[in-house]
């Protein structure tokens, strides 16, 4: 009795030991399938998607320009600098026209209001002459030794004012308005750049994220094989929907900011220009799909039906693109734009090609532009190509017709402080025949000069007539001197 009374009891046990198993098992299982579904959603699955199209985009950045601290470089360049830019430019079909050689130094002393710009013009390595232009903060002064026996100054604090009291406003009427001036130094201050630059993008996080509020992601129920790397790849959609206010506000709030914020109050053509054409408003909420394989890498993107627009030269646009690169997606790009307004339907035609190997990189873009009513199309391709150690770089644009191409290289380069941009060579062609050819240097480097205005310099918009008169009569026999 008690030997069954024991294997009753084992066998109790090994049916509360299985129940167990089992139950861990379930769990185990029905956890992971529930975290799948969890972290399988149509918004993890596209966040995941455009996080890598992102981490692919780092890759394409250019190990060349962290070299030379390209931002530091920039920044540095906004504050006190010495640009020097020497050009040598030939015209082959012009027969008569020696080559013109040109050399320019521009230095910047922005913390004592200071510009100047130097300008020499000569032919054959010989000198013609030579320009000085120096801003001393509302002073502008011009030198032209060569032509000009003074120099001339113009005050741009007054600078309207002065004009309607000079012979100039008789001779061309009210061009500026008499309460016209310009700030030289006031719309270059490299701190307002970048509070102004800081305070667009202020205003576009912060519409994009009422963007992302209102946004939808939810799975498109289509499914869309495409061949990448020879393999066809079963891919499901996402559908992404915009909310048409959500964009508007931003389309707008980012154009008006970019308008206040980047354009000088004094540039008030630039400013009228930019506001009559303001981002086109949409009318109805946009809906994008967007196809994903089973690793969620993003291999296409297509517009669901055509946007309609308001207020825009296009009353409808629409796009599709296909990343098929065989190492990573976006190493193949091709797709197209379409739209249509008053001219017909035109479509931009686009494949994109990156090759990224340890020395080399290699960028091409081909682009079709075609339709329209005369049912034309134009055609243009573009090729950079960089051998990075040596910092060597060719580039090339060509057309039908027309063909530009550059060789060049960086040299000399101190981290963030100065670097020499060399060209080789650049070459404009027109139906297989050279119209220029123009070769040089630019650099760039820390200013540690002087900037000194000159002296005795008259004041342009207050001479009389009769000293008008002189100083033309002086210009026209300074030029016969020189040949022109």
């Amino acid at each position: 009795m008690r030997k069954n009374g024991q294997q009753q009891s084992k066998k109790r046990v090994g049916i509360w030991a299985g129940c167990a198993i089992a139950a861990v098992l379930a769990l185990g299982a029905g956890g992971f399938l529930a975290c799948r579904f969890l972290f399988r959603t149509p918004q993890v699955r596209l966040s995941r998607g455009l996080a890598d199209m992102v981490r692919q985009g780092r890759e394409y950045r250019n190990p060349v320009w962290e070299e030379i601290g390209l931002a530091e470089l920039l920044e540095e360049r906004g504050k006190n600098a010495v640009l020097d830019i020497s050009l040598n430019l030939s015209l082959p079909g012009l027969q008569d026209l020696p080559a013109i050689g040109l050399d320019m130094q521009n230095s910047y002393d922005y913390e004592e209001k200071l510009w100047q710009n130097r300008m020499q013009a000569g032919v054959y390595n010989v000198d013609l002459a030579e320009m000085t232009v120096t801003v001393a903060d509302h002073m502008l002064y011009l030198e032209v030794p060569e032509i000009l026996d003074d120099a001339y100054s113009v005050d741009l604090a007054t600078l309207g004012k002065d004009y309607r009291d000079s012979v100039w406003a008789k001779l061309g009427g009210d061009l500026i308005e008499e309460d016209f001036s310009y700030d030289f130094f006031g719309s270059r201050k490299p701190e307002e750049s970048v509070e102004k630059i800081q305070a667009l993008t202020e205003i576009f996080l912060r519409d994009s994220e009422l963007l992302r509020e209102n946004m939808r992601i939810e799975e498109s129920g289509e499914s869309r094989e495409i061949e990448r790397g020879g393999k066809t790849v079963v891919c499901r959609g996402i559908l992404l929907t915009l909310d048409r206010e959500s964009l508007n506000t931003l389309t707008e709030d980012v154009t008006e900011a970019a308008i206040q914020n980047l354009c000088p109050a004094e540039d008030g053509a630039v400013r009228d220009w930019l506001e009559e054409i303001r981002a086109p408003r949409f009318q109805e909420d946009v809906q994008l799909c967007f196809y994903l394989d089973n690793r969620d890498r993003i291999l296409a993107v297509e517009t669901v039906d055509a946007v309609r627009l308001q207020e825009s030269a296009a009353e409808k646009i629409a796009f599709t693109a296909r990343f098929t690169g065989e190492e990573r997606p976006l190493d193949y790009v091709e797709g197209e734009i379409s739209f249509w307004s008053d001219g017909g339907e035109y479509t931009l035609e686009f494949t994109r090609e990156a090759k990224l190997e340890e020395e080399t990189r290699t960028n091409s873009v081909d682009v079709v532009l075609s339709g329209g009513k005369e049912a034309g199309s134009i055609h243009a391709r573009y090729q950079a190509d960089w051998d990075t150690p040596q910092k060597e770089f060719a580039v090339r644009l060509t057309t039908e017709d027309w063909e530009l191409s550059a060789r060049g290289a960086l040299e000399d380069i101190e981290k963030g402080e100065s670097c020499t941009f060399r060209l080789g060579k650049l070459n404009l062609l027109a139906n297989e025949e050279t119209m220029f050819m123009l070769s040089g240097t630019l650099r760039a480097e820390p200013f540690t000069g002087e900037i000194t205005p000159p002296k005795d310099a008259k004041e342009f918009l207050k001479l009389g007539e009769w000293e008008l008169y002189g100083l033309l009569v002086e210009l026209e026999a300074a030029l016969k001197d020189l040949g022109l």
